[in-house]
């Protein structure tokens, strides 16, 4: 890990990173200001890439970067600056063919538009603080349903659950093996509503086997283990290859048969 000395070190720090030519996993952290370094690195056998740099004041060495290592197929992207409420915030942008073998994205949903279209990205964790999750949802998901591939696996933090949110999801992605709903915050107790609207959505999503919506640890869940069952039971209705719910008190129910379900 790179550690906010590039000002001191930049140049003695490229040339060492020059010379790892059998990286295979590369995690960056340094300052915005610092992406310079990656100039002329090129690792041919890297497949795993993360940075939690500052895509500003320049974000072209980090794009070049991965417009040189096609071989990445798993990566994850911080670069939200403070004061960025809108999923347009980053001005980031790749060459069309670039990261040809993508299959999963970790980071930012306001880089899904520049990263998820015409790759096989096949599993997308997003991290998604806005103080208003509604009013972005038009811009993030429909990129999502852009991917080369058939999605598989969505996962999402987001301050409270958002029934928008799981009804584009819904609509732009049925394909779903997996679904995650994380509530980061303490302030939203809006469980009966969640509940409602994945009742109503569930059917849409044929092939969804495991579903989680887990929350802040503050928060208590309103059901009891026996309600939850009854909620597990009556979602599998509708989603007949559900296997696993996992709910906000953080018990996971399992399907032990057609109609049997058991606490892990």
């Amino acid at each position: 890990m790179i550690k906010n000395h590039a000002a001191e070190f930049g140049p003695r720090l490229s040339s060492a990173l020059r010379s790892l030519t059998l990286l295979t996993e590369f995690h960056l952290a340094i300052e915005g200001s610092y992406l310079s370094v990656l100039n002329g690195c090129t690792f041919p056998l890297l497949t795993t890439f993360s940075s939690i740099a500052d895509l500003s004041p320049d974000w072209t060495p980090l794009s070049d970067f991965l417009a040189r290592h096609p071989s990445i197929t798993s990566l994850c992207l911080g670069g939200d600056s403070p004061g960025q409420n809108s999923p347009a915030g980053i001005p980031f942008d790749l060459p069309p063919r670039s990261l040809p073998a993508l299959t999963s994205y970790m980071g930012s949903r306001r880089l899904v538009s520049a990263l998820i279209p015409s790759r096989p990205v096949r599993r997308v964790t997003l991290a998604w603080h806005a103080p208003n999750v509604e009013v972005e949802v038009a811009c993030v998901i429909p990129p999502l349903a852009l991917s080369s591939s058939l999605m598989q696996n969505f996962s999402v933090a987001t301050p409270g659950w958002s029934s928008v949110l799981v009804r584009a999801l819904a609509a732009y992605l049925p394909t779903l093996l997996s679904l995650r709903l994380y509530n980061t915050s303490s302030d939203y107790h809006n469980e009966v509503e969640i509940f409602k609207t994945l009742t109503d959505v569930l059917p849409v999503f044929t092939e969804l086997t495991r579903l989680e919506i887990p929350c802040h640890r503050s928060i208590r869940s309103i059901l009891a283990a026996d309600a939850e069952l009854h909620a597990a039971k009556a979602w599998a209705s509708r989603a007949p290859r559900l296997q696993t719910v996992v709910f906000p008190s953080s018990r996971a129910w399992c399907r032990t048969d057609k109609s049997g379900w058991t606490l892990m």
